[in-house]
């Protein structure tokens, strides 16, 4: 029962962001810093019509245990920056993986060992793949400064 009423919690907070922000403004932003932080291996899949618990998948990993803070890190920053709501406020921060909850955008940053032996992608592999360079492309955030 209890994770029946933290789905119907989670898809109230997920209704109300939408008037707030879209799906493609957060994955936009996450997409953004990860990219200026040379984050390994983007990996963003477009999952909505696979499971109601995101639209947006991202995966990446660092070369280092503080190239993979700091990825975590700047998108949590800049993110709370622009008032996207972080889910789960206690993220998950290991040295292993750093989970960041927008609810419309789940953002995933790993160690590459760790990124290798929990295969995220796999999960995912019939969901169709963003290409992030094109998404960002096409989807600029005006009100980001990275530098700050």
């Amino acid at each position: 029962m209890t994770e029946i009423k933290e789905s119907e919690e989670r898809q109230e907070i997920l209704k109300k962001q939408k008037f707030q922000y879209s799906s493609e403004d957060v994955l936009a932003t996450v997409l953004n810093v990860l990219e200026d932080k040379h984050a390994e291996d983007i990996f963003c899949a477009e999952v909505s019509a696979h499971t109601t618990l995101t639209d947006y998948v991202v995966v990446t990993h660092g070369t280092s245990s503080t190239q993979q803070k700091v990825l975590a890190e700047t998108c949590r920053k800049t993110c709370n920056k622009l008032k996207y709501e972080l889910l789960n406020p206690l993220e998950v921060r290991d040295a292993e993986w750093s989970v960041l909850d927008y609810g419309s955008v789940i953002v995933h940053v790993f160690n590459p060992d760790s990124r290798a032996k929990y295969n995220l992608e796999k999960m995912w592999e019939k969901a169709p793949v963003v290409d992030h360079l094109e998404f960002i492309k096409e989807n600029p955030c005006a009100s980001l400064d990275l530098k700050n």
